[in-house]
């Protein structure tokens, strides 16, 4: 069975169907600005890459 590889969307109205989608994936992104999960993400990120650093240099 031959497996086609799927290639990821490189922009995120890509992902959009139709217009409710992008005002959905538009809402998405501002509620995780809103909230600071965007932040926290980046923040969490860069701990763990510091801390991987600091075990094995």
């Amino acid at each position: 069975m031959d497996q086609t590889p799927v290639q990821a969307p490189t922009h995120r109205n890509e992902l959009a169907a139709n217009p409710k989608d992008t005002e959905k994936i538009n809402n998405i992104g501002k509620l995780l600005e809103i909230t600071g999960a965007r932040n926290m993400t980046q923040d969490i990120l860069t701990q763990m890459l510091n801390s991987i650093k600091s075990d094995d240099p």
